[in-house]
C-alpha cells in the first residue's frame, strides 16, 4: 500500500522515462495505470517477450468466463486465435493479475503459432513461463484460476439453505 505522499509523488512525475525501468508488475503501476488497456499491454509484451512475432489477435474482455481468469481460443473453422479476459473477476483484482493472466494466454498463443508439440502446460509452456517470469519479475503460473476456485468455495460455504432462515 502506498502512503498519500507516495501516491502524490508518483502522480506528479513529469519525466515518465522512469516507467521503462519498472517491472511489468511493479507496485507503482497500481497507481500509474491501475486498469490498463489490454491491447496496449499486448503490444508492449509482444515486443518485449515475444520479439514482436505475435500477429494481432482478437483480444477482448468477456463477461462469460466462469472458471478461469483468461482463455486462449483457437477456432478450427475460421483458423483464428482469440484471447478472452475475465472482466468481472479481473476488474476487482490488482493490475498484476491482469498482466500475469494476459502473459499466460500470450504464451499459449505463441505455442500455437510456433507449432510446439506439447499443448497446454507442458515443457515448452513452462520454459517460456519461467523465462518471462525471470525477465519481468512477474509470477505467471499454470493455474491462473486458483483464486476463482477460492471464490467458488467461499460462496458455497456462505450459502445458507432457505429452510434454515
Amino acid at each position: 500500500n502506498f502512503t498519500s505522499q507516495e501516491k502524490h509523488s508518483v502522480a506528479c512525475q513529469t519525466d515518465l522515462s522512469f516507467q521503462t525501468d519498472l517491472s511489468v508488475v511493479d507496485p507503482y503501476w497500481e497507481v500509474l495505470d491501475p486498469k490498463p488497456d489490454i491491447h496496449v499491454l499486448f503490444e508492449e509484451f509482444n515486443a518485449k517477450f515475444f520479439r514482436g512475432l505475435l500477429p494481432p489477435i482478437e483480444l477482448k474482455w468477456s463477461n462469460r468466463l466462469c472458471s478461469t481468469a483468461g482463455c486462449f481460443i483457437y477456432d478450427n473453422k475460421t483458423r483464428r486465435c482469440k484471447i478472452h479476459m475475465n472482466k468481472p473477476l479481473l476488474e476487482l483484482r490488482a493490475r498484476k493479475d491482469t498482466v500475469e493472466t494476459l502473459l499466460h494466454e500470450m504464451i499459449h498463443y505463441y505455442q500455437r503459432l510456433r507449432g510446439t508439440p506439447d499443448k497446454d502446460h507442458g515443457a515448452t509452456f513452462h520454459f517460456h513461463m519461467k523465462r518471462i517470469n525471470r525477465e519481468s519479475g512477474a509470477n505467471i503460473t499454470v493455474s491462473s484460476f486458483i483464486f476463482i476456485q477460492y471464490i467458488h468455495t467461499h460462496i458455497q460455504n456462505c450459502i445458507v439453505p432457505l429452510s434454515l432462515i
